[in-house]
């Protein structure tokens, strides 16, 4: 079935029990949309986002937040693909950035922690430990020159 909101976002989809449940589209009036599996009105499943300011999310969703693994591309072109805990980077995951350089290793609470290794842009490479995006503890730095 199809639902027309009052503020104009649309759902276009499965329904169950007067909820969006199963695959669907949603449409937001303020300027992002989805596609996706949904359960008890919520996105919960496979699923994808484009967000209002560019930014494409897909992947697995639990309670309508990013949750299980996922890939998004960021409007400035930089790149996560890994794993997401309640909206967030958490777990392994590996970051490309637009600048040039990248990460792969740990993340936890949108930053990097524990275990990582970053490419600079300069061709400098550190391995090792990380917290809160900072260089922190046990780790090696391989100068390119």
């Amino acid at each position: 079935g199809k639902m027309i909101y009052a503020d104009g976002s649309v759902y276009q989809g499965w329904w169950k029990d007067g909820s969006r449940s199963g695959r669907g589209n949603y449409t937001c009036s303020e300027g992002w949309s989805y596609e996706g599996e949904w359960k008890d009105d919520k996105r919960n499943g496979q699923g994808k986002v484009h967000c209002e300011d560019g930014d494409v999310y897909e992947g697995q969703w639990k309670n309508d937040r990013w949750d299980g693994e996922g890939k998004m591309i960021y409007a400035d072109g930089s790149v996560y693909q890994g794993w997401w805990k309640d909206g967030s980077r958490s777990g392994r995951g590996n970051y490309t950035c637009s600048e040039g350089w990248s990460y792969e290793g740990e993340w936890k609470d949108d930053k990097r922690n524990g275990q990582g290794k970053v490419h600079c842009e300069d061709g400098d490479v550190y391995e090792g430990q990380w917290k809160n995006d900072r260089w922190d503890g046990e780790g090696k730095m391989i100068y390119a020159d």
